[in-house]
């Protein structure tokens, strides 16, 4: 009887530990950008990249303002980078990308033909 008792309560902290992970690694879409998001243990922060949604090409259309923290499901997360291809052949018109943003990776913007302005925080 214990050692049956004692797999269950095992099987049931396991259970919640892999409820707590699955919303780490979270592709979502959030005020109309795409961002990943994940724990950083480095550095101890929730960070969020913004991408293309797994989707080859980006639907984000018109003047994207990047903001320096996303909120998802009660978690902050701070947005630190934007991932290759982000906007790749997007509708984007102009981009402002926050202070927080510390890295951008090749081929973010292309084939953004319609892209006429991006404006830099401080590390940019």
């Amino acid at each position: 009887m214990k050692k049956l008792l004692l797999k269950r309560q095992l099987l049931l902290f396991f259970a919640m530990m892999l409820s707590a992970v699955a919303s780490l690694g979270e592709t979502v879409k959030i005020d109309g950008i795409w961002y990943s998001l994940f724990y950083n243990q480095h550095s101890e922060i929730y960070e969020a990249h913004v991408t293309n949604g797994n989707k080859g090409i980006s639907d984000a259309i018109g003047d994207i303002v990047i903001p320096e923290t996303v909120e998802y499901e009660g978690i902050s997360y701070r947005v630190t980078e934007i991932s290759s291809r982000a906007f790749y052949d997007s509708e984007v018109t102009s981009v402002v990308i926050p202070n927080s943003v510390t890295g951008i990776w090749e081929y973010a913007f292309q084939n953004c033909t319609l892209l006429t302005s991006v404006t830099g925080g401080k590390n940019y």
